[in-house]
């Protein structure tokens, strides 16, 4: 039974998860990287974080910490919720005070659990714990002010794996607790390429440079920005990340399904899901204000990068894809090829497809890599 959650990240998903896990009567130990602890003083005074939306009230949280041994020593669960650029400096932190039977969940992965289990493995205690990862954040919130938060929905289902999937049994009976919405994916690689968020953001970002420029991003991001023809692009995009899929036996949905499968929303294609979600758009200007916003800084290098990579493992052209990449490289005159996941980052560059899936499902035994 789970008692003790550490969260770890205090953005906008930081705070939702926590103040939400605290309000369903969990203890709660809410950590930030020391470099950022000017985002928790505020929460430490009021003792806990305000929400608003779908949920309302005052959530108190038991700990406030910048100091991680503090933050995970009591916790069964440890939830990472920071964007996937930042996992790594949260994965260096956490590692030397890790204690055996605790379950670690990124939320959402972005294929971090392969690199946090890579890790595990170099370090001889990939036995130790259990690491698992959702496809996505489970909130539509946004961080208010210092100390509050608003969460505009919740995701009705919210696919999770572990790495080995062969303990998703255990994984699905441990985290049922926190929330019901989790159900099993087939493994890590269907959990990290179901993220839509890198099929939705960059390329419109990118399309729409100009106007983000000129206007700050004064403009709705997905009534406005997402046209009809920005649309069709994100569909051909979307048709190769299914290939991909394909190639590695996952089951992968199509972007337009997935606004049902999360929130419940239908529509023929993508145009005319964002044109009427009441989630993604028409409550005024949401577009980035600059191009070095996560959209760009985060779903490139650890969205499309790994799509990129696993395409040429696979054999799946990715022209729409890699070109998508070598515009924001251009753009934001950094080489995010070299800064993202790849294959060979995550050791599975010289792997065959059998090998691939062998290991997210059975794990490796060491050595396993060399």
């Amino acid at each position: 039974m789970v008692s003790h959650v550490a969260v770890l990240g205090c953005g906008n998903g930081g705070l939702a998860t926590s103040a939400h896990l605290a309000m369903k009567g969990f203890t709660i130990a809410l950590f930030e990287h020391p470099r950022f602890a000017k985002n928790i003083v505020h929460i430490k005074e009021k003792r806990g974080i305000e929400v608003t939306g779908t949920i309302e009230g005052m959530a108190e949280i038991n700990l406030v910490t910048t100091e991680i041994s503090q933050a995970i020593e009591k916790a069964e669960v440890i939830i990472v919720v920071v964007p996937a650029f930042a996992q790594s400096a949260f994965f260096e932190l956490m590692l030397p005070h890790l204690k055996k039977g605790q379950t670690i969940i990124l939320n959402p992965g972005n294929h971090g659990a392969l690199e946090l289990y890579r890790r595990l493995i170099q370090q001889r205690i990939q036995g130790k714990v259990l690491v698992a990862e959702t496809a996505s954040l489970i909130y539509a919130c946004i961080r208010d002010k210092v100390a509050s938060v608003r969460i505009d929905a919740i995701k009705k289902v919210m696919p999770i794996s572990a790495i080995p999937s062969i303990r998703n049994s255990e994984l699905i009976d441990l985290v049922k607790e926190l929330y019901s919405q989790f159900i099993l994916a087939k493994n890590v690689l269907e959990t990290s390429f179901s993220n839509f968020n890198f099929i939705l953001h960059p390329t419109t970002t990118i399309l729409n440079s100009g106007w983000i420029e000129s206007t700050n991003g004064n403009f709705d991001f997905y009534r406005l920005g997402m046209s009809k023809s920005v649309c069709r692009i994100l569909e051909k995009l979307d048709a190769e990340r299914k290939k991909v899929g394909r190639v590695l036996k996952l089951d992968l949905i199509s972007t337009a399904e997935l606004f049902d499968f999360f929130y419940g929303i239908k529509g023929k294609d993508i145009f005319s899901l964002v044109q009427k979600s009441p989630i993604h758009g028409g409550y005024g200007p949401s577009a980035p204000n600059n191009l070095f916003h996560r959209y760009v800084t985060e779903d490139v290098p650890f969205g499309l990068v790994p799509l990129s990579s696993f395409g040429k493992l696979t054999g799946v052209p990715t022209k729409l894809t890699n070109a998508v990449i070598r515009i924001a490289c251009s753009l934001n005159n950094t080489d995010y090829n070299a800064v993202g996941r790849t294959a060979e980052k995550l050791g599975l560059a010289n792997f065959s497809l059998e090998k691939i899936s062998k290991y997210v499902t059975e794990g490796a035994k060491i050595p396993f890599f060399k």
